[in-house]
């Protein structure tokens, strides 16, 4: 049989890591691969190896790459980033998709200069085909929607929905993240911060939903910020369905990130990825510091994650030369995902 990209799939009766495998193609001798849990932790059956590459001559592709072919990648930027409509067609031009941007506080700047910032944003995406995937509210004091204090609380809450009304100006974007606190937190008060923060989801959750058409996504944080593990986040998400889990890299320093990724799951709809030494927050490029990106890589496929795979990379380290911030980032991705393939391979040969 004549294997088209069309009968490969029609005719598809083993998952496996995203493709899809006929059974006539596989060695007479050799057991079907199966998938343990979603598409990517990969099992061998009986007593035979299975040699994959009759899957990549089929379609020309390694296969364990192909759950992040869909994944666009993206980078945050300050809602402040100079020549922005220049810098975003720098990124575009070197492939990279989507921006987060950094929205700014209505304390630190006039409202009528950040109206004319995300004009100014809405136009350069426009012009350059850059996908404005998400927005960071502001954080701080002012932010802090865990606050136990109502009165102080409450103007967390107007100071939130402020920002979302400022961000309708750069036009259809799917994400607004959230920190759940700010710090530091006396612990002796953690447990009013956390019921604080839950009464606040409730509401805010469905209404941002259903008003700016937008979900919450709630980022991990560090140190004693809520938030700071697996279970606290959980804990605070975990039955309040009308938000999201931001998953940051390098923000986990009581536990390791592709741990966080794993109990998290699918309620992680959208990442900020850079290293860390796990002694603080860092964001440095992936491969300077600790953590297992492969590992990490292995557990968003399996939660059927779609990206983007948003960097949080600040860009000051780059003295702001967009050209080479931009190809460093494609670079590492690039690497990140050999290094992947890499990590497959010893899965299955550890079979």
């Amino acid at each position: 049989m004549k294997y088209s990209r069309r009968n490969f799939i029609k005719t598809a009766s083993i998952a496996t890591v995203g493709s899809f495998i006929p059974a006539d193609i596989l060695p007479a001798n050799k057991s079907a691969l199966q998938i343990n849990d979603n598409i990517s932790k990969i099992a061998l059956t009986g007593n035979c190896g299975y040699d994959t590459s009759s899957v990549e001559k089929a379609l020309n592709v390694n296969p364990a790459v192909m759950p992040l072919t869909d994944w666009k990648l993206g980078t945050s930027l300050s809602l402040t980033t100079p020549d922005i409509e220049k810098n975003m067609l720098i990124l575009k031009e070197a492939g990279i998709d989507y921006v987060e941007v950094g929205m700014h506080s209505s304390k630190d700047m006039e409202l009528a200069k950040i109206i004319t910032l995300v004009n100014d944003y809405k136009k350069a995406a426009n012009i350059t085909g850059i996908n404005i995937w998400s927005i960071h509210i502001p954080f701080g004091w002012n932010f802090d929607i865990s606050l136990p204090d109502p009165i102080l609380r409450e103007r967390s809450r107007q100071e939130i929905l402020l920002t979302l009304k400022l961000a309708k100006g750069l036009g259809p974007y799917q994400k607004a993240i959230l920190h759940p606190s700010y710090e530091p937190i006396d612990e002796a008060l953690r447990t009013a911060h956390i019921a604080s923060f839950r009464t606040s989801m409730k509401e805010l959750g469905p209404l941002v939903e259903e008003e700016y058409n937008v979900r919450l996504a709630i980022e991990c944080l560090p140190r004693t910020c809520l938030g700071n593990s697996a279970s606290e986040m959980m804990m605070l998400v975990g039955d309040i369905p009308s938000v999201d889990v931001c998953m940051d890299t390098n923000h986990l320093l009581n536990e390791k990130t592709e741990y966080f990724a794993e109990k998290l799951n699918n309620r992680i709809q959208t990442i900020h990825v850079s290293d860390y030494d796990g002694i603080d927050e860092r964001h440095w490029l992936p491969g300077k510091g600790i953590i297992n990106f492969p590992a990490v890589i292995n557990a968003l496929v399996k939660s059927g994650y779609k990206g983007p795979f948003m960097y949080e990379v600040s860009i000051n380290d780059y003295d702001n030369d967009m050209q080479s911030f931009a190809n460093d980032l494609v670079s590492v991705w690039k690497n990140l995902i050999k290094g992947y393939e890499a990590y497959i391979k010893r899965e299955i040969e550890d079979k």
